[in-house]
């Protein structure tokens, strides 16, 4: 593969967005999960958990939609890419938690490097060719 395939390539792949997947990892060793129904519930609510993922061809707002129209309230996220626990809550307000997993957008770092690659790929052709010239002028003289 010649440095013009690699940088096609890797331009290509940067166009296009592609990301790693972010498949379901381990939680770091000691965690524990906080969103839980029996964690959540205080005096006066009750709490339900409702399973989601798009992991089991599922859809994501499936917890969303089934609570619609209820007095119940979404509260938190339980670790976990593809598959996950929702809690949802009644009684009063609160304001929800999130989610305990992983930030979105993890991919970035891998774009940033590929950029890197291009340009360095770019920049090493353009000495060969300066370089490739410049003994061309000196073969001439």
């Amino acid at each position: 593969m010649n440095i013009r395939s690699i940088i096609l390539l890797s331009f290509a792949i940067l166009v296009t967005g592609v990301r790693p997947a972010h498949a379901d990892v381990a939680p770091p060793v000691g965690y524990e999960e906080k969103c839980k129904v029996e964690l959540k519930e205080q005096d006066g609510t009750t709490c339900e958990e409702c399973k989601n993922g798009p992991g089991d061809g599922g859809d994501p707002e499936r917890c969303e939609k089934q609570f619609s129209g209820t007095e119940f309230s979404y509260v938190c996220q339980t670790y976990g890419a593809s598959f996950w626990t929702e809690v949802w809550c009644d009684g009063p307000p609160r304001e929800a938690e999130g989610c305990s997993c992983s930030s979105p957008g993890a991919g970035t770092t891998g774009n940033v490097a590929l950029t890197a690659l291009v340009v360095m790929a770019l920049g090493l052709r353009r000495r060969r060719v300066a370089a490739a010239r410049g003994a061309r002028h000196e073969g001439l003289r």
